[in-house]
Parts: C-alpha cells; structure tokens; sequence
C-alpha cells in the first residue's frame, strides 16, 4: 500500500490523457486489507475495450477458494473433517464515460452476469467410515447459482502515465437459486437426495469494499 501512495505524489507531476476510442485496459480488484483466512481471493479480473472515446464494453471474471482441515470433538470420533467452498462469476457490460478531465474518468453502465457458489464437505472417522456432503455442509450452508443484472457508476483516477486506481457503487438485481445437495454415507451405502431448489430475489445497494488498480494500453 506504500507504493501505492509513492506512486499517487509522484503522478502529481506527471500529466495523463483518459482513454480514447481502441484503447484496452485490464485490472484487478482486491482488498488491502486480508482476505478472511480464505487461502486465494481474487474479487475480480476485468478487461474493458472502447469502442468510441467515451463507451467500452467490460468482461469481469473473479474466482474464490477456501479450503480447511481440522480434527473435531473427539467425543465424536471423527479424526478429520475436510471443507471446500468457493465461488466463480462471469460478467459481461457496457459503460458510458461522461466526464473526462487529464486525471479523473466518470463513467456509468450496465452489466449482466452469471455466479456459482459451492460447498462441500467430508467427515473420515476411526472406524474407516466416510460421509460425504455434496453442495451443502453439515452447518447448513448451501450451494447456489445466480444470474445478476448491474445498474452501476464508478470513477477512474489516473496516477502515473497510464496507471489508474478506481471504486464503483451500484445497484444489484439477482435471482438465485439453490443446488440439488446429496448425502453419501459410505459405511451403509446410503445416499440421500434433495430437490429443495427454492429460488429468490436480491436487490442490493453496495459500494466495492476493496481497490481497483488498472493499466490502459
């Protein structure tokens, strides 16, 4: 994060034009701040193209994964327990620059989207036997998959050459659905099925709690 400031008093003196029409920019999005003992988060990749001087369309693609370990009670027996949960999104939108100085890029626009979540977990005991759960976890939590539509503005500030930081604020629209989940106990050979595939609306107003640092080519 020092860098990052170094570089913002030193752009100061350094003059910066704002994209123009065939103009590519990629970026990432992360926070500074950790990463909730996830083992690898990336809020977003994003690559934007314009097409004019003052509209590019955008393909955002991020990725998470956590994964643990650990012996539970051992009045229960269980010598380890395994958890995966994760998460993958695919946004395709179009922005609207409205406002352009040497440094400063206001935009707005509309993107729609696609996201999995998912979950999984097993339990080994002493005694060999395995249980499996597929698309949920024993605490409840489930597996879904959502389709997101966007009505967002954001602003770009260039701080060396082509060099840029930037945040975004916004309303999103989603419908989500939950996963099929299976239980699969290996001792008995039992398998248990849910068809719960209940579905719901979001509509949320959000700012992005991270950074976005981007290069213009």
């Amino acid at each position: 994060m020092w860098a990052l400031f170094l570089m913002i008093a030193l752009g100061s003196a350094e003059a910066q034009n704002t994209p123009t029409k065939g103009n590519v920019s990629t970026e990432i999005q992360f926070n500074p701040f950790g990463m909730d003992g996830k083992i690898f988060k990336l809020d977003a990749l994003r690559f934007r193209y314009f097409f004019t001087d003052n509209a590019a369309l955008r393909l955002n693609w991020g990725m998470e994964v956590n994964k643990d370990s650990y012996v539970p009670n051992k009045e229960e027996m269980d010598i380890l327990t395994k958890m995966t949960s994760g998460s993958f999104n695919l946004d395709l939108g179009v922005e609207k620059h409205y406002y352009k100085q040497e440094r400063l890029d206001l935009y707005f626009g509309l993107q729609l989207g696609y996201e999995k979540n998912f979950i999984s977990q097993k339990r080994r005991y002493q005694s060999g036997r395995v249980i499996k759960y597929e698309n949920y976890n024993s605490n409840g939590d489930r597996a879904s998959w959502a389709m997101n539509f966007d009505i967002f503005t954001g602003l770009d500030f260039y701080i060396y050459k082509s060099l840029y930081v930037g945040t975004e604020l916004g309303l999103d629209l989603s419908y989500v659905t939950l996963c099929e989940t299976r239980y699969i106990d290996g001792y008995n050979e039992n398998v248990v099925t849910s068809d719960d595939r209940s579905s719901t609306f979001k509509a949320v107003f959000e700012v992005q709690p991270c950074v976005r640092l981007g290069w213009t080519f």
